[in-house]
């Protein structure tokens, strides 16, 4: 499984080019931190729905029950998006340098919502948009599939961010992580969620979609769980 993960050069330099861009400066020392959120649509709408529903039948699986108990939302409309949002980036950037923030979501129209759209977050179709970036990305993989391209690299984008709002629901999200752990073998190798000893190694902070109090959204700071 770590062969397979293993991108290849001209993917790598494909993702390396994209994340520059959103980071404003090739320069690490003055770019920008990233913040990379999954946004999760299309069939997982009816899967969150039957997660719901399971979890409230004495049969339900430890981890289902364990997921809503500890408040993770499976499917956030777009009020629940920004409260996120709002509380991952107070806690992410400091408001004199805010962080870059980019969403992996299967439809970037998601984005034009008017509860989002304050946030500037950028995707996968707006960078391949950028007119000298897009066609450089192309040329370098022009022999994949846009599927695939569009899936890996934002998967690897994502890998880069110094901050990840993730779907515990989601195996998308899983794989993210497992990207950063074989990124870093000596840290922490193959994985599908890093723990709180990993992110603290690594100065990575992940947090996971929850359930908020939209009352209250503007107290509300996410914490990093194991």
């Amino acid at each position: 499984m770590p062969v397979l993960y293993r991108p290849a050069p001209s993917l790598r330099r494909a993702a390396k080019l994209l994340t520059s861009t959103l980071r404003g400066n090739s320069n690490t020392a003055t770019a920008q931190d990233l913040v990379c959120a999954h946004i999760r649509l299309g069939d997982i709408v009816a899967d969150c729905r039957k997660y719901a529903e399971e979890s409230q039948q004495p049969t339900s699986r430890a981890w289902v029950r364990s997921h809503f108990k500890n408040g993770y939302s499976c499917h956030q409309p777009p009020e629940q998006l920004a409260a996120n949002l709002k509380a991952s980036l107070e806690h992410a950037g400091a408001p004199h340098h805010p962080p870059a923030l980019y969403a992996a979501v299967e439809d970037a129209s998601t984005l034009l919502h008017p509860q989002l759209t304050p946030f500037n977050i950028s995707s996968l179709a707006t960078l391949m948009a950028h007119t000298t970036v897009g066609p450089q990305v192309r040329a370098l993989l022009a022999g994949l599939p846009s599927g695939l391209r569009d899936v890996l690299l934002d998967q690897l984008i994502c890998a880069s961010a110094e901050h990840l709002v993730l779907n515990v629901f989601s195996t998308f999200s899983q794989t993210i992580q497992t990207r950063i752990g074989l990124d870093h073998p000596e840290v922490v190798g193959w994985t599908r969620d890093l723990n709180q000893r990993a992110r603290a190694r690594l100065h990575l902070s992940v947090t996971y979609w929850r359930k908020l109090d939209l009352a209250h959204a503007t107290s509300t700071t996410l914490s990093a769980t194991a």
